[in-house]
């Protein structure tokens, strides 16, 4: 009771925060310490750009849901070991947040442009999927982190739906540990997050300040050293220097030091 509890104070805080801040357009995840050591994991559910029915859902152990495909329809089926509750965008299916029996949270977020899902395909039915059931899947199934890296690696995640963009998720359990996931290039990546923060930073690089922007701060530009090691990089297959132009140019964004010549 005390999680749910808990998970219902975050729930209202972020639909307050909702009303209140209606120019925002990034869901924000950000990490609590309570007095007593226990850990408090909360977020803004943020719909600026549009009008999304948001509804609270209670899921018992032993339910069963259908995986969406691209397209439209149904796949495989998955039965939860453990029962959860959260809030949902459009229909019950697609939970953006919650937490299980076991105390373990799990939420999605926006990540557009910088991921990127491997595609659908039939024969890996039994093991497919969608991107915005995710979170489900995962509280129906798993107590702790390192079962939601365990299961991740049973899976192929997807999108189904063409219009929404691509998402990364937070897991959380009772002793503090969180992770990030990412699909970069259609591969599962994990991040430890030390810091229990979770946000959409676009258009941000190395040397930005975030502040109010009423009241801008502006630190001198630090100095680097010059470079004093270089290196030429060629392509072992053709076709592929495209590939490594884009990951060079993404270095150079974020290590001033770094060159490109």
């Amino acid at each position: 009771m005390k999680r749910l509890s808990i998970l219902t104070a975050i729930i209202l805080a972020a639909a307050a925060l909702m009303a209140s801040f209606q120019n925002c357009y990034a869901c924000t995840g950000i990490t609590l310490k309570a007095k007593d050591g226990s850990t408090v994991v909360a977020r803004t559910i943020e719909w600026a750009a549009s009008d999304n029915d948001c509804r609270w859902v209670v899921v018992p152990r032993g339910h069963t849901w259908k995986s969406f495909i691209p397209g439209g329809g149904t796949g495989r089926s998955f039965t939860s070991k453990y029962g959860y509750v959260g809030v949902a965008v459009v229909q019950d299916e697609l939970m953006m947040e919650g937490m299980n029996e076991k105390g373990l949270s799990a939420g999605l977020f926006y990540f557009p442009d910088y991921g990127r899902y491997e595609e659908y395909s039939e024969a890996n039915y039994e093991t497919n999927i969608s991107d915005f059931q995710l979170v489900s899947y995962i509280l129906g199934r798993c107590a702790t982190v390192d079962e939601v890296k365990a299961e991740i690696a049973k899976v192929h995640i997807h999108g189904f739906d063409p219009r929404s963009s691509t998402v990364h998720w937070r897991f959380a359990e009772p002793s503090g540990r969180q992770i990030v996931l990412e699909i970069i290039d259609g591969k599962c990546v994990f991040y430890e997050n030390t810091l229990g923060v979770l946000t959409k930073l676009n258009d941000t690089k190395t040397g930005d300040t975030l502040c109010d922007p009423v009241h801008p701060i502006v630190f001198p530009w630090v100095t680097y050293p010059e470079p004093c090691y270089s290196m030429a990089i060629q392509a072992k297959k053709k076709g592929e220097e495209d590939k490594i132009m884009q990951g060079l140019l993404r270095l150079a964004e974020e290590d001033p030091s770094f060159r490109l010549e």
